[in-house]
């Protein structure tokens, strides 16, 4: 039997002895299970976060305080890996080397993760049993995820998509007893729903609006300028033949009436020639519009991010960040105003251009 209490007052990162009391027909059992899990829980999450140290030492915590309520357990291993940008990694290998961390090199971390091996006693049952448990959290840049295409081909499609990077959660609970596992994935599971930021909806309608924004810019340019011409040109063609129809069955063939007729014809032309000159602007706006469009998608990128904080470093990338998807949101709808400001004034412009 475990001396729980005896095992609670041992530092973590102290060397130990544990002297298990097992019958010689129950050792290979106990090897087994051991060395083998029998069930296994896993769940990957891609999703945006707010880690910080704070909240994984929490998560230690309620962990550790659920399973020692359940069962005799003894951790046997505790590891955590802090991944940064720079290929740069910490690893710690006890519990209060953890909690005691603090980053000092002016890193960003990019990943973290956290493993656990409890020996537990179930009731129950004969001899402890090996369990572990596996959290993780990354970010990857998309430029990474695109080595395959050109710069110019993910520019392209990170604009489009909004994003610069992608970002993940992991948990694995390796157990012997079902209602274990269960119950520590309903605690880690909870812990996550604290952390998850933004919403998948949110961010989808964002995007849509975007892409909606463009396709208005895009068709707005193809069209309107085409509309404009054919619409323009009937208008005064028909102005003018009305005149002329007016011209020719007044009564007279005067000099002066013959002049009226001829002022008219190269009236007619000019209008014409100026009809072509304003054709160059709409040709102009015609073929501007994908530039348009790819300028707004790309001022408009609202690019969620997530983070992990453990230094100073990390705390200020946070608050620059979330600026930035603060400014995204109203540039947004700046752009809108602007749209329909640009509308109006477009259709001023080709009115005042065919007069």
């Amino acid at each position: 039997m475990i001396d729980k209490n005896a095992l609670e007052h041992i530092p973590e990162d102290d060397e130990v002895a544990i002297f298990l009391p097992i019958k010689k027909k129950d050792f290979g059992g106990f090897i087994s299970g051991l060395l083998g899990q029998q069930q296994s829980i896993e769940r990957d999450i891609l999703i945006k976060f707010d880690i910080n140290h704070a909240w994984l030492v929490n998560l230690h915590e309620m962990i550790s305080q659920r399973i020692h309520q359940q069962a005799e357990a003894h951790l046997t291993s505790f590891t955590t890996v802090i991944y940064f940008e720079d290929g740069l990694k910490r690893t710690f290998t006890s519990v209060d080397a953890f909690k005691s961390y603090s980053e000092t090199k002016k890193l960003i971390p990019v990943g973290v993760k956290v493993i656990w091996y409890y020996l537990i006693k179930f009731p129950g049952k004969n001899l402890p049993e090996k369990q572990q448990i596996t959290f993780s959290a990354s970010i990857y840049s998309l430029k990474d995820k695109q080595s395959k295409y050109s710069k110019l081909e993910s520019g392209i499609l990170n604009t489009i998509i909004g994003e610069s990077e992608i970002s993940a959660l992991n948990y694995q609970i390796d157990h012997t007893e079902r209602t274990w596992g269960d119950d520590i994935e309903a605690i880690i599971s909870n812990q996550v729903n604290e952390v998850i930021r933004g919403s998948q909806i949110k961010d989808t309608l964002f995007n849509l609006s975007r892409i909606l924004l463009a396709l208005m810019v895009i068709i707005f340019c193809l069209i309107y300028p085409v509309y404009n011409d054919i619409s323009g040109t009937n208008k005064l063609m028909s102005e003018a033949l009305i005149n002329y129809s007016a011209l020719r069955d007044s009564v007279g063939s005067s000099i002066n009436s013959v002049n009226k007729k001829l002022d008219h014809i190269v009236n007619m032309i000019d209008i014409l020639s100026r009809r072509n000159d304003s054709r160059l602007g709409g040709l102009l706006i015609l073929f501007s519009g994908p530039a348009f469009a790819f300028i707004l998608l790309r001022l408009t990128r609202k690019d969620t991010h997530s983070f992990l904080v453990f230094s100073k470093e990390s705390e200020k990338n946070r608050e620059l960040k979330l600026k930035q998807e603060r400014r995204s949101t109203w540039i947004l709808i700046g752009s809108f105003a602007l749209s329909v400001l640009a509308g109006i004034i477009g259709n001023y412009s080709f009115a005042w251009m065919i007069k």
